[in-house]
């Protein structure tokens, strides 16, 4: 698992706008400023983290059954515990909203190379890298 490093100019968790189910009357407003500065504390000690589930021959690591899609990247935060809620996407699925949201959106043509082409460089070593670790493998199989 890789931990997520938040971003430094990114907000903090504001649940101002929120409500509680149960009548809190005037504590309210300062039960949920507790609820964010406590979500604050709870990612600074433990960040959220991802990984990949296929690493899991028999399952996806949290009791489910074993993903079908490879690129499956799973997020979570063990802050709330070991049965925490988990979230995920796909590297694919990644792409495909950059691609639709940069053709949608950047014009001229040539801005769309300064957005794709680095990021293609990135999983293009990434993708190197998976085939640097196939062929260790390999070699140390014969």
């Amino acid at each position: 698992m890789a931990n997520l490093t938040r971003v430094n100019h990114s907000g903090k968790f504001d649940m101002s706008g929120w409500s509680l189910a149960a009548d809190a009357g005037d504590f309210e407003e300062q039960i949920l400023a507790m609820v964010g500065e406590t979500m604050e504390i709870a990612f600074a000690d433990t960040p959220p983290q991802a990984d990949f589930p296929i690493y899991w021959k028999d399952g996806d690591g949290i009791n489910g059954p074993r993903v079908s899609k490879p690129d499956t990247i799973y997020f979570y935060s063990s802050a709330f515990g070991d049965d925490c809620p988990v979230f995920y996407t796909t590297v694919n699925r990644l792409v495909d909203e950059l691609v639709k949201d940069v053709k949608a959106v950047i014009e001229p043509e040539e801005t769309i190379s300064e957005i794709i082409y680095p990021l293609r460089q990135k999983l293009v070593s990434a993708i190197e890298k998976l085939d640097q670790t196939l062929l260790e493998w390999e070699e140390k199989r014969k």
